[in-house]
This record gives structure tokens, sequence and C-alpha cells, in this order.
């Protein structure tokens, strides 16, 4: 009989690691003649480059969307009308993508040493932004993304108001209403101390003092 070979497990993956990069390269190669040959039709056709936003537009345009809540498409074309740009700008800033601008300019809209007059400061700190998620985007997919993200902090803390308020109100209610009654009825009939408090409001010390010498039915 012939003898078979063991498999040679970890040969076979080098040889899929060595394909693998040999595809990315050639990959990349493709990519590159590819740009290349646009770059000279474009120049064959006298078609012009593609426009880039600035540092300091990207800045204005952050700006707009955190003061505003508006979102991509908007916030461009305001942008463009007061500063006299044409239909092309408004295409090619939303699609351009420049990281190091971006991350710039979201550090600089990040006032670190007073969180309370930083509107990302306070998103950070309730844990609704995320820089990675905004700067891995094009421009206007990125506007979009800080506008959602404003969003839901400004959801979050608008909850937190109505808490507060409905806190206070129960307050208001406890002090004004008398729950006794209520509350040796509901105790009586086998509800506990914390079932009661939540469903009437009543502080567990206000309770103690109702129910202390009331048996229940169980």
């Amino acid at each position: 009989m012939m003898n078979r070979k063991e498999p040679d497990h970890e040969g076979y993956n080098k040889a899929l690691r060595r394909e693998a990069i040999n595809t990315l390269n050639q990959d990349n190669i493709l990519k590159q003649e590819r740009q290349a040959k646009i770059y000279n039709l474009k120049k064959q056709y006298n078609i012009p480059p593609k426009q880039i936003a600035t540092r300091d537009e990207v800045l204005e345009l952050l700006t707009h969307v955190l003061e505003t809540g508006d979102n991509a498409k908007t916030t461009i074309e305001t942008i463009a009308k007061k500063n006299n740009k044409d239909e092309q700008w408004i295409k090619d800033i939303s699609e351009s993508r420049d990281k190091d601008i971006l991350d710039d300019c979201l550090k600089e809209l990040d006032d670190e040493d007073n969180e309370e007059l930083s509107l990302i400061g306070r998103m950070k700190k309730h844990g609704t932004y995320s820089k990675r998620e905004i700067k891995s985007k094009k421009l206007g997919v990125a506007l979009n993304k800080v506008r959602k993200q404003r969003q839901l902090y400004l959801t979050i803390e608008s909850l937190k108001q109505e808490i507060i308020v409905l806190k206070e109100a129960l307050k208001v209610r406890s002090i004004l209403t008398d729950w006794k009654p209520e509350a040796i009825r509901l105790r009586k009939e086998g509800l506990s101390y914390g079932k009661i408090e939540k469903r009437l409001g009543v502080p567990r010390s206000t309770l103690s003092s109702y129910l202390s010498n009331i048996k229940t039915l169980i």
C-alpha cells in the first residue's frame, strides 16, 4: 500500500496568506493604474479636479450642524449660498474625504477644558459621541453622523428633564394626597412594601409609618 502523506495545514495556510497578499498587491496596482488613466483622461479633456473642502469650510459645516441640527444636504447648500459656491462645489464637497482635516476640526470643537460650553464635550460625556464613526466617512455622511449623534444626545437630555419633572410631581402628589387608606388596602391584599412604593410613589419611610401594625392576607 502507498503511504498517505499527512495533511500539511501549516504549509497550506502560509500559501493562502501569500496568495492573499499577491491578490491585494495586484488589486492595488490595478487601482493605481485606473486612477492614473482617469487623471490623464481628465487632463486630456480639460476636466477640472474635484474640489476638496478646506479646514475652515469643514469647521463651518460642522459648526452649522451642531448649532442647527440640519442634515448634510441643507448644511452644505446653506454654507455654499453664504460663500457664493457653485453646484459643482456642493457635489464635490459632499463626496470629499479628508480624515486629518475632519479630525482636527472635531478636536477644535471639543473643548476639553470646559465640557459645559462644548456640545461635543457634553455628547461625549453622555456616551452619544463617536469620533471614529464620523471621521471614517465622506464629508456628507460624516455631517449626518454628527447630526444623528446630536439628536440622540438631545433626546436623552429631554428624557432626563422629563424624569426630573415627574419625580417632583410625584413628591408633590405624595405630600398633598393621603395615601394611607390605599396603602393599607394594598398591604392587606398581600402586596410588598416595594410594590406599594412603586404604585403610589410614596417614600418607604412614609409607608412604614402607615403600615407598621397592618397584617397581610398571606
